[in-house]
C-alpha cells in the first residue's frame, strides 16, 4: 500500500523500457488499479490523479478480491499476502513477467 508510488514507477518501465519487447509484460498492479477503479466500494478510494488506492484496508481487500475475480485470478500466483486469512496483513511477496530485449549483455 505505501509503496503504490514505486509500484506505478514499475508498470511504466515495463510498459515503456525500450529494454522489454512491447506488449510482452502482465503486471498485476496495472490490472488491480483498472479493476478498482471500476469496481465499487474499492472506486470510492481509488485516486486517477496519483494513480493509487487511497485506503489501506480497501487497498489490501480488493486485491484479494480482484484476484478471486475471472479479471485477476490469473495474477494468482504473482502475489504472497502475509496472511491469506488476512490480507490487511500485507503483502509479502510479488512478482510479474516480461520479456527483456537481446542485449550486447544476453546471451
Amino acid at each position: 500500500f505505501a509503496r503504490q508510488e514505486e509500484l506505478n514507477s514499475v508498470g511504466r518501465f515495463l510498459t515503456s523500457s525500450r529494454e522489454v519487447v512491447p506488449e510482452t509484460s502482465d503486471f498485476w498492479y496495472s490490472g488491480y488499479l483498472s479493476w478498482a477503479a471500476e469496481t465499487q466500494p474499492y472506486s470510492s478510494a481509488y485516486n486517477a490523479s496519483i494513480n493509487a488506492v487511497t485506503n489501506a484496508t480497501l487497498f489490501y481487500t480488493g486485491l484479494q478480491a480482484f484476484l478471486n475475480s475471472s479479471e485477476g485470478e490469473r495474477f494468482g500466483g504473482d502475489i504472497q499476502f502475509i496472511d491469506d486469512m488476512d490480507p490487511v496483513a500485507g503483502i509479502f511477496a510479488t512478482r510479474s513477467a516480461a520479456q527483456i530485449c537481446q542485449s550486447e549483455f544476453s546471451g
